[in-house]
Formats: C-alpha cells, structure tokens, sequence
C-alpha cells in the first residue's frame, strides 16, 4: 500500500530491526519528524529503533512524547483480545531560523568501520 504525502509513520513488524532504523532516519531527514508504531510484542524493537536512530544515526534527534494505549483487537477464533500499542513521537530541531537541519550522511560512519 503506498503512503500517503505527509505520513510520518513507520510501523513496527517483524522485518529485521535494521529495516526500521535506517526508514525511521530517512524519515527524519525528509520531514524532521517520525512517529514509531508498534503493538504486542513489538513494542519493545520500536525503543530499540528509537534508541539506535538516537545514538547512532541522527545524534540531535529528540523523543518529544511516547503514547501507551491498549487495543482490543478480534482474533482468528473471534473472541477479542486487548493488544497493547505504543506510538514514539521523534523530531530534529529547528535551527535559530526556524528552518530543519541539514540531512545526516547515513552511511559516512561505514568508512570509519572499516579501517
């Protein structure tokens, strides 16, 4: 399903961590702000993104708000099941202009790792 001009969302699955990292920088650095999404027992990769974009990717990202909901979703067998779901709100700031910062290089690190 292709995305809507102007979501900022990227949702928390099962793909391999890394996905989510490198699609929740790129996200920031074409908008400035990214809201992680994840339920059950994917909450827990969602922080782990969250903190490895922070850390290691885009170093003056801030987390402006974490949500905590529960769902209550139908299962397979069509009883319903309360889900739990958390929603991360990151930014970049502004500069004394107001304007976004400049993109981060994603990958000029690798050259470092390497030698």
């Amino acid at each position: 399903m292709p995305r809507e001009p102007g979501d900022k969302t990227v949702y928390i699955g099962r793909k391999p961590r890394m996905t989510y990292v490198i699609a929740t920088a790129k996200q920031m650095n074409d908008d400035g702000a990214v809201i992680l999404k994840a339920r059950g027992k994917s909450i827990s990769q969602a922080v782990d993104v969250a903190e490895i974009v922070r850390r290691r990717y885009i170093t003056d990202a801030l987390v402006d708000d974490i949500k905590i909901a529960t769902e209550v979703l139908e299962g397979e067998d069509g009883e319903q099941a309360n889900v739990s779901s958390i929603q991360i709100f990151m930014s970049r700031p502004l500069d004394e202009r107001g304007n976004p910062p400049p993109p981060v290089d994603l990958f000029s690190r690798r050259d470092d790792r390497d030698r």
